[in-house]
This record gives C-alpha cells, sequence and structure tokens, in this order.
C-alpha cells in the first residue's frame, strides 16, 4: 500500500493556496479500536499495531488538522468530520481478516459509547461542523463477511445496533 501522510497532504494543500478556495475542510478521523477522547501513543496492549502512529486517534486528527489550519491562518473555516465511525465485529461470527483485527477490540456497547463521545468532543472543540457517522446499512448491502459491516449501525437483518439506538437518542 501506499499512502501519504494525511496531515502532510493537508500542508501541501495550504501551500497550495486551499484557504482562498475553500469553504470547510473535510476529515476522516477513524478511532480504530482507541476511545474518541485518546491520543497518541499510549501503547494499549488491547490495541497493538492500531495505537503506534497519531491518525490513528479521532481527537489527535482533529487538533493537528487544526494546528495546521491556525499556522495557515484559517482558523475562520470549520473542520467537517465527513466520515468517521469504530467498527466492531461484537456479535459477528466471523473470520475477521487480520487488516481490520482492531475491530475485535470493540464491544457494541464501546462502538455506541464512542461515537456519542466523539460528537461531544466535535461539539466543543469550537471548530468541527457537520459530523457524518459512516454507516448506516453496509451489513444490509455488502452482506456480513464485508469489512464495511464492522462499522454498519444496522446489522445484517436491518435491526439497529446499539451505537443506532444511541444516536437515536442523542439530544441535537
Amino acid at each position: 500500500m501506499n499512502a501519504e501522510d494525511d496531515r502532510l497532504y493537508l500542508q501541501q494543500m495550504y501551500a497550495a493556496g486551499v484557504a482562498q478556495y475553500s469553504d470547510a475542510i473535510g476529515a476522516h478521523p477513524y478511532g480504530w479500536a482507541n476511545p474518541p477522547d485518546t491520543t497518541c501513543c499510549e501503547n494499549n496492549p488491547n490495541i497493538l499495531n492500531w495505537d503506534d502512529h497519531p491518525s490513528f486517534f479521532f481527537l489527535e486528527t482533529l487538533q493537528a488538522y487544526w494546528e495546521i489550519m491556525q499556522e495557515n491562518n484559517d482558523s475562520g473555516t470549520f473542520i467537517w468530520v465527513t466520515e468517521f465511525g469504530w467498527g466492531t465485529s461484537d456479535g459477528f461470527q466471523v473470520d475477521v481478516d487480520e487488516n481490520f483485527a482492531f475491530v475485535e477490540n470493540v464491544t457494541l456497547d464501546e462502538q455506541a459509547q464512542y461515537t456519542i463521545r466523539a460528537f461531544q468532543i466535535g461539539r466543543n472543540l469550537g471548530y468541527v461542523g457537520p459530523m457524518f457517522v459512516w454507516n448506516l446499512n453496509a451489513c444490509e448491502v455488502y452482506g456480513l463477511g464485508d469489512f464495511r459491516c464492522y462499522w454498519s449501525l444496522l446489522d445484517p437483518a436491518g435491526n439497529p445496533r446499539p451505537a443506532y439506538l444511541a444516536l437515536r437518542d442523542l439530544t441535537k
């Protein structure tokens, strides 16, 4: 896999003049299996291999983007969290692909708690705009064997998982 660090990419976008053309900066601050308010690199023994880089942390990603935006005199622009969530294989009787093994470290209840906490963090930061949870029904669309199912708010039969119920009941 060949990928560029998102923070470096954002810095390069600013160097190319993105501030004059954007109304918002999009971010996908996934937390992997790390709670939304933890930061790198605490070396959690339950989350080996997914807690050793700042990009594996929801809050740290938002803070890093904000710092880059401030360094580039763009503190009047909001970060839009265009995709986030926590995957879990809890309750699924499937073999998890090793590339997504971290989903085995998140329970259904943690998925719900982390998602709600992420919304609270976003609201409290003051520089986060709209936030979009990924995804509603990938289990129904792609089936239980697909990795996208772990993030689904509905189970393969279309029934609500705890994260769905928590979001439904969240004060808007």
